[in-house]
């Protein structure tokens, strides 16, 4: 299942609908009562697929994935029809409602699909275009098969506005611009990042995995040093020149008279805390041995812990990341479970960058 949640094709999103709803069904009707896939399609919102061939090819889809028997393939729509709803079936349905209800990854999701909605049709300038409409998009006004609501795009289009990625039209009854379009930072969010917001903006913080010398006013000659690092000797240079150093990978040295260095190496511990913020969200819902949930829990409490801490402990928080990743990778397989696995790499990895360029003391 696509982790992000939306941009799924639309008959992906109706399949997933259509399982859900079998499910539903299934539990108001008595065993062994065919369930008639009619009604779901003559209540779809696009029409055009209320046929015969897509029901077909929709129940075949699901029958070749084990998630329904059918019970009958002829005579048209009407007569389409499951024998029986399958286990997976259910498993399925709840990992779609689990993942609908991560209101963090929600909101996330929302604006990232927002900028690609933007971007997909050309609303790179005024006036923008009509938010709402968005909820119109088979493939960006989805999460997880269910719709976007509007309370989703108010709040989505607000933080694009704060961040500088959207501007609009503002009414005092909604919270972002009601009409809207990217800015070019925004234009850079959906080429660069492939719309993901957050990657993006940490990029813009200044993160990299080299640090960063900006030398200015230096009127010596100056070395800069470390382990693997590139070498330098700068002379009369003019007051008020910079001259930037990349590459350098290890401590630093330098001397010379009347200049001033920046040691730029920003780490977004947010990042951290969202990771946290998820498992804890997430955990009662894992499948899990005792043992294993209380090695979940236990780490869940000190990853808290770490993140909360004043110190803001780089070492402290890998170690809290590896204590909860270790029993997350032996839960059964879920979305919310494979979500939150990708999530801690991602973390553990800028964890590891920015460790090895902290001071060795």
């Amino acid at each position: 299942m696509e982790e992000r949640g939306w941009g799924w094709p639309s008959s992906q999103t109706r399949r997933a609908q259509l399982i859900e709803w079998l499910v539903s069904r299934s539990a108001e009707l008595p065993d062994g009562v065919l369930l008639s896939v009619e009604p779901f399609y003559r209540a779809l919102p696009d029409q055009s697929m209320n046929n015969y061939v897509t029901a077909l090819d929709d129940m075949n889809n699901l029958e070749g994935r084990a998630l329904l028997e059918l019970a009958n393939s002829f005579g048209g729509i009407d007569s389409l029809a499951a024998r029986a709803i399958t286990p997976d079936a259910r498993a399925f349905a709840e990992d779609l409602q689990a993942a609908r209800g991560s209101k963090q990854h929600r909101r996330s999701a929302c604006r990232d699909a927002m900028v690609d909605w933007l971007y997909s049709g050309d609303a790179v300038r005024p006036p923008g275009v009509v938010r709402d409409r968005m909820l119109q998009d088979p493939q960006r006004g989805y999460y997880y098969a269910g719709p976007f609501t509007a309370d989703d795009l108010d709040t989505a289009a607000a933080w694009l506005h704060r961040q500088g990625l959207a501007r609009g039209t503002m009414i005092d009854q909604a919270e972002g611009p009601v009409v809207l379009y990217l800015t070019d930072a925004g234009v850079k969010c959906a080429e660069e990042s492939d719309s993901d917001t957050n990657a993006y903006l940490q990029r813009q913080q200044g993160w990299s995995p080299s640090p960063t010398v900006n030398i200015a006013t230096n009127s010596a000659p100056f070395q800069v040093a470390g382990a693997y690092a590139h070498q330098a000797q700068v002379r009369d240079v003019a007051t008020g020149h910079q001259y930037h150093f990349a590459d350098i990978k290890g401590n630093l040295a330098a001397g010379s008279q009347n200049f001033t260095q920046t040691y730029q190496n920003s780490f977004d511990i947010a990042k951290v805390r969202d990771f946290a913020e998820l498992l804890a969200e997430i955990s009662g819902t894992l499948q899990l041995a005792s043992r294993q949930r209380e090695a979940l829990e236990a780490g869940i409490v000190e990853l808290r812990a770490a993140v909360n801490d004043s110190a803001a402990d780089k070492r402290r928080m890998r170690r809290a990341v590896d204590a909860v990743m270790a029993p997350l990778k032996m839960a059964g397989a879920t979305v919310l479970r494979q979500t939150a696995i990708t999530m801690g790499t991602d973390v553990g990895n800028e964890l590891d960058m920015a460790i090895r360029h902290m001071p060795h003391l």
